[in-house]
């Protein structure tokens, strides 16, 4: 169910609702596009700089950053100084209890953000953006789960039916920042 529901919430598309990821009013940044390849391990850190900043002001000290681990791995190995060193700690994920960050702010590994089959041109892959204060979540129905002992009688199953309805909406789609392949 929360997969579900981070999907509707990130990528949805009109069904039921949009997603942050396809709603318009959202800043939009191709990143990666001075590598000449559209691919996640293109971005650098002048992207990320944009995706900031393409959120609103209101957003930029409160947002985080939500990608797949495979796109953050992927900016992780590419993002390097002049001298080669990780922009990021190597021993990140965890440090006395920080976790991921970007420009300190918390990056959030999502398994429904896009991974390498849509590492590709133009694909949408990392959100910048505040949905505690400005996204609205609602429970439209209360959870609802039916078991049967009887739709998998003949192979001694039961079988599980959950159904919930809830309702999301970017109230203010300005604090939002998608970023994209060139």
């Amino acid at each position: 169910v929360a997969l579900a529901e981070d999907y509707q919430v990130l990528r949805g598309s009109l069904n039921p609702f949009t997603g942050v990821m396809n709603e318009s009013g959202t800043g939009l940044v191709s990143m990666g596009a001075s590598a000449g390849s559209a691919s996640f391990k293109n971005v650098r850190y002048a992207d990320l700089v944009d995706l900031y900043n393409a959120a609103d002001e209101k957003a930029q000290d409160s947002g985080i950053f939500v990608m797949s681990a495979y796109a953050f791995n992927q900016i992780r190995k590419a993002l390097v100084d002049g001298q080669g060193y990780p922009f990021f700690n190597p021993a990140q994920p965890i440090i006395d209890g920080v976790p991921l960050q970007i420009f300190g702010r918390p990056v959030v590994l999502s398994t429904v953000m896009p991974k390498s089959s849509e590492d590709t041109t133009n694909s949408k892959f990392i959100v910048y953006g505040d949905f505690k204060r400005y996204a609205i979540f609602g429970d439209r129905q209360s959870l609802a789960v039916d078991v049967s002992p009887h739709a998998a009688f003949t192979s001694g199953e039961l079988v599980m039916r959950v159904m919930e309805r809830f309702a999301f909406k970017a109230v203010h789609t300005g604090v939002f920042a998608v970023g994209k392949t060139a």
